[in-house]
């Protein structure tokens, strides 16, 4: 479902379909009882109550990642590039590709907000 007020209508169907889809992927032997980072997320994504899409690419809740906004944060600009981690790089690789000591540079787009995500992360930022 779309986090739009017209897909919010839907709410009530997928909150039904929900338990019976769970118990049938349980009883199929496709789903487990628990969640498992070695098994991947299913999403179903309703467009209307007769009509959806079925895919694996998210593991957040609704497509989104509910992230807390850190109150020492300049701005909210730093939760986007959180995201960004999250979403393009695999969680095995963060220790690699988001080391510390590594350089970055901020080209000023945001009022700080990703320069503060890079220092937190004990990076060597660079502005412009």
């Amino acid at each position: 479902m779309t986090d739009t007020n017209e897909a919010k209508e839907l709410t009530k169907f997928c909150r039904k379909f929900t338990v019976p889809l769970h118990a049938r992927l349980l009883n199929a032997g496709i789903m487990l009882n628990y969640e498992s980072p070695k098994r991947p997320v299913v999403n179903v994504f309703f467009i209307v109550p007769s009509a959806c899409y079925v895919g694996n690419d998210s593991p957040f809740y609704m497509g989104i990642p509910r992230l807390k906004f850190p109150a020492d944060a300049p701005s909210r600009s730093t939760l986007k590039l959180e995201e960004a981690f999250y979403v393009f790089i695999p969680a095995d690789e963060w220790d690699e590709r988001l080391a510390r000591g590594m350089h970055a540079v901020d080209l000023s787009a945001c009022p700080g907000g990703w320069t503060y995500q890079l220092v937190k992360r004990s990076m060597w930022v660079y502005t412009r």
